[in-house]
């Protein structure tokens, strides 16, 4: 079954006012909201959806405004053929749109992904956060050992997940790729993962956990990762691990996952 695509003009939380792609199977089985900056997708059904407000549809040939008594999402309808529920723009006839309005830009070329980049970008992630976290750690006057001979193992774990997600992406269309990652496919990947991951660290506590996020500046990065608290860890006896994995992709889009565990001995 076939899915179309449209833009969806609202309100979010914490945004404000945002746009959304909206995905709709034809046959109208499924229907999807997805946040372009982050990739997140959300069953229109899903009461946790951070757009709330809904105000406009558009497609390729016409908009819709939503004149029904519900804006929010999970409490819509969002069969954009009924004309007591959506006021349609365009009436069955006139022009396409794309007849009309020329294209704000020329075509976009996508460059093949550069792989020495990847490999720059990550070791430069990896070696900034280890400066980093030494430095956070700082106002616990105590000392910060890393454990490098980790750093592959975690990569090999970080690299699960980036594989993962790509074929679940490719297979289902990002669509059906986070509906995926939280049903039980996704539960089985993360037991699985959790599995690999407690070989590794034999007879260690852990802290931490997986961040994983499009390439935008180092900045992005480091807050990321201060934001899970890990460098807060006050035990003496902690030594922490760290490890990036950055998969290029066409169009200069850069992957990023970043492992950093506080790792402590079990008593």
């Amino acid at each position: 079954v076939r899915w179309r695509s449209y833009v969806v003009q609202g309100r979010g939380v914490p945004e404000g006012d945002t746009s959304y792609v909206l995905r709709r199977r034809e046959d109208g089985s499924r229907t999807v909201l997805v946040n372009a900056a982050t990739g997140r997708s959300y069953d229109v059904r899903d009461q946790d959806i951070p757009m709330v407000e809904v105000g406009l549809v558009i497609g390729e040939d016409n908009m819709w405004a939503n004149v029904q008594a519900a804006s929010r999402p999970s409490e819509m309808s969002w069969i954009l053929e009924d004309s007591s529920l959506w006021q349609r723009f365009r009436k069955a006839g006139d022009a396409p749109l794309s007849e009309l309005l020329l294209p704000a830009q020329g075509p976009v070329l996508y460059r093949q992904p550069t792989r020495l980049l990847a490999a720059r970008l990550q070791a430069e992630i990896e070696d900034t956060l280890r400066t980093r976290v030494r430095l956070w750690r700082r106002p616990f006057a105590t000392r910060t050992a890393f454990r490098p001979e980790l750093t592959e193992r975690l990569r090999s774990l970080l690299g699960g997940l980036e594989q993962r997600s790509a074929a679940v992406g490719a297979t289902l269309g990002v669509a059906e790729a986070w509906d995926s990652a939280g049903s039980g496919g996704g539960i089985d990947l993360a037991v699985a993962h959790i599995h690999r991951l407690a070989r590794a660290v034999t007879g260690h506590e852990v802290v931490g956990c997986p961040v994983h996020m499009p390439f935008k500046d180092m900045q992005s990065v480091l807050q990321a990762v201060r934001h899970t608290a890990v460098h807060e860890v006050e035990d003496p006896r902690a030594s922490f691990a760290v490890a990036c994995l950055t998969t290029p992709y066409p169009g200069q889009v850069l992957s990023v996952w970043v492992y950093v565990l506080a790792l402590i001995p079990q008593r």
